[in-house]
C-alpha cells in the first residue's frame, strides 16, 4: 500500500462519529488527517497548516 504520510487532509463535520471515522480510515492509508466540528476551527486550523484536501461532509455549515 502507497503512503501517502506528506499529504495533509482536514475533515469537518459536527458528528464526532462521521469525522473520527472518515480520519481513522484515512490514516489506515497513510495520509495525515485532522479533524474539526465547526467552520470556525477550520478556519482557524486553515490559516497555522496547509492542507492538500477538505473534505466537509455538509452541504452547508451553518456558521459560514
Amino acid at each position: 500500500m502507497r503512503d501517502y504520510c506528506d499529504i495533509r487532509v482536514l475533515i469537518i463535520d459536527d458528528e464526532p462519529a462521521i469525522r473520527n471515522s472518515m480520519a481513522a480510515f484515512l490514516e489506515d492509508y497513510g495520509f495525515l488527517a485532522h479533524s474539526c466540528e465547526s467552520a470556525e476551527e477550520a478556519r482557524d486550523l486553515m490559516r497555522k497548516e496547509t492542507y492538500h484536501a477538505v473534505s466537509n461532509t455538509h452541504l452547508t455549515l451553518p456558521t459560514i
